[in-house]
């Protein structure tokens, strides 16, 4: 989008500020920034002060509420034109659709207008109706009219030309906003979906729960209006929405069409009881079903990105040797070892599982591997034969005294990955069976660079993400793998191109040229060497510099999250404690201490700054080598693997988040089957509570051995 189709207009600020209940003040200077050339990362980050500390989720939704006001001023525009070119354009009609607050209400007023054929009213217009209809409006007694003068071809007799004079009156009626909105509130508010399976089209019993469902619209979940609407796509379901009873006698006794003495009340109140019924209550319906649909998909969109954003920012195990396994039955276990910058040292295949049940082979691999590489983890993925493997895995552990740790991560998109170019460019020639088993290893390693070579739909994290278009999904989770990345930062000496390209002012192209300066030219010395790079000028230097970091450089900020443009600040700050860049430098205790024990007020009010200004500063300077990570909790270590059998109520065991959704979360708890904890709190505060890959204490509350089914609670 460039600069020119990204201003929002005052009026469209202050409705984005009712919508999201944010202040417009500061609604505007975020979009400000972003008109500027500002990427949403470093807004978030370095122009706190400027819009009073949004977030980049807070961000996110402005742009996206600001984008749908734009798209929507352009789709008024295109509509107008083409009605005007038309000649079907007439001035209460202009109005309404100028009016229109978002594209399914424009939509649902343009939607009689987009056929070829023209409308009663368009006809009675045209044969000069309008002058009749007019009189009887206005009228105060009963009046002569004179429909003989109006018969023609189209108009056959008196009674022709009267209907046609009705069909002006109920157009009128119709594109009054009032009626619409009524209808729209007690739709809304008083209605039910109730859907019933069509015969002999749901062989499968896919949607069984849904073949004698109601459920009031308020209440529907997201979750089950997709299901709702994706079996009525495929002909499984007949679905309708009910109207509370009396609703039309509601409408208009609540906004009367015309007075109660006016000599044509009768007819003109039939009119519209008629156009409520058939032309407004399909409008309003069809209006709804949208905007539940977009709702339901939004939805579908937020749980996927909050759980791709947990997944990509798991503390990782960091530069310890690994062992990674991609379990298998029959055809065996493929397993890899990977040194401490994640090369791989060796690989081969294992059988643990049944049929085999080679134990004692799969515990003299794993012996020869220590011998090679000192490893200090098993990471094993969770798909098929993951339990049975697990079981051997725990024996060897607990033979070895469990000196060594072993947890299970998601191994989903790994296939994908070891079949793509760059699986191939990584790995050439290995075989693409055993690349999987390198990439379970790295994913524990450090699980932000390495999911990032899977295409992020192909995480399988989320919920219903299948009922989302492929461009919408995509474009998405690209802005949470963004903001993902962004928040961690790289190190810009050893940052793939995948990484990089994902950096706030960094794109494919000038990523591809940091790479090339690292290989002819050696290491980054500092930030400012990557003014050197072609395409980066002061604009993205500016946007990029602060998420690049740089160890071991010429400067110790540049290995902070202080950006370039505030290196003389963060000095004043450490010197008004006699702290000196070389002290910062030490990591020593007593310099945390006196960051810690800043004090902000003082130095505030002998240099001019504000409060919010210095304290974003220290909290640079307290996280060590600019990695929040780090201050995570440590990753489970399961240190047993438990049948079904093994399990009874009330025990207590641990496990960590594997995918949260509406309806509730799923954790791994070492088992053959996950725990779920049925949702009772807030999205958000699930995803606060229970981040994917960090553990937790759960209780077990119920267990179904039929069906294989475990029901967990939080301590």
């Amino acid at each position: 989008m460039n600069q020119e189709s990204t201003h929002v207009e005052q009026q469209d600020i202050h409705y984005i500020s009712q919508q999201m209940g944010i202040a417009h003040t500061r609604i505007e200077a975020a979009l400000t920034l972003r008109e500027q050339g500002c990427s949403l990362a470093f807004i978030a980050r370095y122009r706190k002060e400027t819009t009073k500390n949004l977030s980049d989720e807070e961000l996110r939704d402005i742009f996206q509420w600001a984008d749908t006001r734009i798209e929507l001023k352009e789709r008024k525009q295109s509509v107008l034109n083409i009605l005007q070119k038309k000649e079907r354009l007439y001035p209460l009609l202009e109005e309404r659709l100028k009016n229109s607050q978002t594209i399914e209400e424009l939509e649902a007023i343009y939607q009689p207008y987009k056929q070829p054929r023209i409308t009663a009213a368009e006809k009675a217009r045209k044969a000069g109706l309008e002058k009749l209809k007019e009189r009887i409006v206005k009228a105060r007694t009963t009046v002569s009219l004179p429909l003989s003068s109006y018969i023609s071809g189209d108009y056959p007799d008196e009674k022709a030309v009267w209907e046609g004079i009705c069909s002006l009156i109920e157009e009128d009626f119709v594109l009054q906003p009032v009626y619409h909105q009524e209808l729209y509130r007690i739709q809304k508010r008083y209605s039910s979906i109730v859907t019933e399976a069509k015969q002999d089209k749901d062989p499968g019993q896919t949607y069984k729960r849904y073949h004698h469902f109601t459920c009031p619209l308020m209440n529907c979940k997201p979750y089950q209006l997709l299901a709702i609407f994706r079996g009525e796509k495929e002909k499984a379901l007949k679905v309708q929405f009910t109207q509370p009873n009396q609703w039309v006698e509601r409408i208009l006794d609540r906004y009367p069409i015309v007075s109660p003495h006016h000599p044509y009340r009768k007819e003109i109140v039939e009119i519209g009881r008629i156009a409520l019924q058939k032309r407004i209550l399909p409008s309003v319906t069809r209006q709804l079903r949208t905007e539940l649909l977009k709702y339901a998909q939004n939805r579908s969109l937020i749980v996927f990105g909050k759980n791709l954003r947990s997944l990509l920012l798991q503390k990782p195990l960091g530069s310890q040797p690994i062992v990674g396994i991609d379990p298998g039955f029959k055809m065996g276990s493929k397993w890899a070892l990977i040194d401490e910058k994640g090369d791989l040292r060796d690989i081969g295949l294992m059988f643990p599982a049944p049929p085999q049940k080679e134990i004692q082979q799969t515990f003299q691999i794993l012996d020869r591997c220590m011998e090679t590489i000192p490893f200090t983890f098993i990471v094993i993925g969770n798909g098929t034969a993951s339990f049975e493997v697990s079981q051997v895995i725990a024996q060897w552990i607990e033979k070895r005294n469990g000196h060594v740790g072993f947890r299970r991560v998601s191994e989903t998109g790994a296939s994908i990955y070891s079949a793509s170019d760059k699986a191939r460019k990584e790995f050439p020639h290995i075989d693409v069976l055993y690349r999987g088993a390198i990439s379970i290893a790295r994913r524990a390693q450090n699980p932000l660079s390495e999911f990032l070579k899977i295409p992020p739909e192909s995480l399988g994290v989320g919920m219903y993400q299948h009922d989302i278009t492929a461009g919408q999904l995509k474009e998405y989770l690209a802005g949470e793998v963004s903001m993902a990345v962004n928040k961690v930062g790289i190190n810009l000496n050893t940052a793939s191109v995948e990484l990089l390209q994902h950096i706030s002012g960094i794109s494919t192209s000038i990523a591809e040229k940091i790479i090339q300066h690292r290989n002819e030219k050696g290491i980054f010395k500092n930030r400012s060497e990557l003014r050197l790079i072609r395409g980066i000028g002061e604009k993205t230097f500016q946007q990029c510099a602060g998420f690049c970091r740089i160890p071991d450089g010429e400067c110790i900020l540049d290995n902070t999250m202080v950006h370039p443009e505030s290196y003389d600040f963060a000095k004043k700050i450490l010197a008004y404690v006699q702290v000196s860049l070389h002290d910062y430098a030490q990591k020593s205790t007593w310099v945390e201490e006196k960051l810690q024990s800043f004090p902000t007020t003082s130095f505030c009010s002998e240099n001019d700054a504000t409060k919010e200004s210095v304290e974003q500063i220290l909290a640079f300077l307290l996280l060590r080598d600019g990695d929040f990570r780090d201050t995570l909790e440590e990753p489970p270590h399961q240190a047993t693997c438990l049948s079904l059998e093994e399990l009874h109520t009330g025990m207590q065991i641990s496990g960590c988040s594997t995918n949260i959704t509406d309806f509730g979360i799923f954790f791994d708890i070492g088992c053959e089957s996950s725990g779920f904890m049925p949702l009772k709190i807030p999205l958000e505060k699930a995803f606060r509570l229970y981040p994917i890959g960090q553990s937790v204490e759960l209780t077990i509350a119920e267990i179904d051995q039929e069906r294989k089914r475990i029901i967990v609670a939080s301590n």
